[in-house]
């Protein structure tokens, strides 16, 4: 049956708690809505369809260590004062996201996705486009899958517009396990600035909800001012 339902969502540092943006409640997902078997609405904040598009594919949950981010360009990642839609048809989902500004005279954002499962192959793609003051537009197309041999692999080819510049970029990732242990590789390219960037890592998993896990991530570019070089230690506990 239909059901009600409410998300609320804070990013805690818990290195340096302040009291700016990044830890006020409910800044990641602030949401009200309804959902169904067949589909749900949902209106606030909350991530947008093209970035979730990401973090269908992404072993390294896209951020400073993913070689991803240093390619693509998020969007946003999120929208405010949104509707988000989603419909399920059997194997295929389809997504409509609608942010409407608050400020006369300016557009609104907008981003969707069509996505599709058959013979355990998952095929989709993705837009955005912004038509307030920055006019960003993005598209996107994946495919993912998992091969007998339990390894996960995907691939993501990007193309971003501004009003300025228009850029493509691709990407390939895959994670393996082996026994307790996962193991993960990415690789990513970027046309506009010349990027490349690679990151490997390796996990080890506690229980089903807690895992160490360490990175090595690098970023290369035309100028050398923009190269990255990071490597990561972490635990992840799912609550």
């Amino acid at each position: 049956g239909l059901k009600a339902r409410f998300a609320i969502q804070t990013s805690v540092f818990a290195d340096a708690p302040t009291t700016s943006a990044s830890t006020q409640l409910g800044n990641l997902t602030s949401t009200v809505g309804f959902a169904n078997q067949y589909g749900s609405i949902d209106m606030g904040r909350q991530k947008h369809a093209y970035r979730l598009m990401y973090d269908n594919i992404d072993p390294f949950l896209i951020g400073t260590f993913s070689p991803l981010s240093y390619a693509h360009s998020l969007q946003g990642s999120r929208l405010n004062n949104a509707i988000y839609t989603q419909v399920n048809l059997g194997p295929v989902t389809l997504k409509y996201d609608h942010g409407f500004s608050e400020v006369d005279g300016l557009g609104a954002s907008k981003t969707g996705s069509a996505s599709a499962t058959f013979a355990g192959v998952t095929a989709a793609v993705a837009f955005y486009k912004d038509d307030s003051v920055v006019q960003n537009k993005g598209t996107s197309a994946s495919l993912a899958t998992t091969l007998p041999t339990k390894t996960e692999v995907a691939a993501i080819v990007t193309r971003d517009e501004t009003t300025t510049t228009t850029s493509h970029a691709w990407s390939v990732v895959a994670k393996h396990p082996i026994g307790k242990f996962d193991v993960k590789a990415g690789y990513s390219h970027k046309d506009l600035g010349g990027i490349n960037a690679y990151a490997v890592g390796a996990g080890y998993n506690f229980s089903k909800r807690t895992s160490v896990e360490l990175i090595q991530t690098v970023a290369n570019a035309n100028t050398s001012a923009n190269d990255v070089r990071i490597t990561a230690v972490g635990i992840n506990h799912k609550f």
